[in-house]
């Protein structure tokens, strides 16, 4: 059990370094998931419970996230042991 928390603590560290740019930046969902060890289904619970800010853009079809917000929730779903 340990390998695995050390695999996602691993792909937390490298998600981590990549969302840290400078703010004023936006990332669409796929880029979000890429970065964040999750789903689909949970980027969309993590934006339903308003734990994720996003912005709604292209007549709502487009969902954007600000990279600051996106290495605050990284950093909230990171496992500490």
């Amino acid at each position: 059990m340990s390998v695995g928390v050390r695999k996602v603590n691993g792909m937390t560290h490298q998600a981590r370094q990549q969302a840290e740019a400078p703010l004023g930046e936006y990332l669409r969902s796929e880029d979000v998931l890429r970065l964040l060890p999750i789903s689909q289904r949970s980027l969309e619970r993590l934006k339903r419970r308003g734990q994720i800010p996003y912005i709604r853009a292209g007549g709502g079809r487009l969902i954007l996230f600000k990279r600051a917000d996106v290495s605050k929730a990284l950093d909230r779903l990171t496992v500490r042991g």
